[in-house]
Formats: C-alpha cells, structure tokens, sequence
C-alpha cells in the first residue's frame, strides 16, 4: 500500500522550511501545472501512461509509490531539474502541488 508523502507521526509543516505552502497562498498551484511540471517524471517513473496528476493527489492513490519509491522519486527529481533538496524542505510534504511548490522555488520559477 503506498504511503501519503508524510508519515502520519510527523507534523504536516516542517518549521525549517521557510515558506511552506497553505490554503491562503498566491501561489498555488492549478491541476495543469503540475501536470506540466511533474506529470511525465512522474508516469516514467511508476511506469503508468495513464497517471495524471492533480494538486492534491498523495502518494496513497499512486500504485508503487511506499516510502522507498518516494526517496528515489526525489532523487529523480532533482537529477531532472538539476535540484537538490534538504530533509528539512521534504519533510513537510503531503501533496503534488507542495512538491511541485517546492520544484518551482528551486528552480525560481515563482
């Protein structure tokens, strides 16, 4: 059974991340852009050309995705985007769009 992208022990936000994203931010995220962003890392990588991600999908709806296909995930993700991302900033994770947040900032995209 896949896991959410965070364990049900931990806190939903990580308080070392900096600008962690919530309801009231400017800056989410639409269905289309994270597909855009993260959809076709996403169907190589759980090998599912039928995988469109949403926003607030978590890693319990995605077949495959247990906690070490999220290690090697993020790794893939930052060898794509030529990225590197900190525990403190992965973490706090819970959803597609709060990765693809996180993809962004990296990248100074928003």
């Amino acid at each position: 059974m896949a896991q959410s992208l965070l364990p049900e022990d931990k806190p939903a936000r990580d308080p070392a991340w900096k600008d962690p994203p919530s309801e009231s931010d400017e800056t989410r995220l639409n269905a289309g852009y994270c597909e855009s962003l993260l959809g076709d890392v996403f169907r190589d990588f759980f090998d599912d050309d039928s995988l469109v991600l949403r926003p607030d999908m978590t890693a319990r709806e995605v077949d495959g995705w247990d906690s070490l296909a999220h290690i090697r995930l993020l790794l893939t993700i930052e060898r794509k985007f030529h990225i590197t991302f900190s525990a403190s900033e992965v973490g706090g994770l819970r959803t597609v769009e709060e990765l693809a947040l996180l993809v962004s900032r990296k990248r100074d995209v928003l």
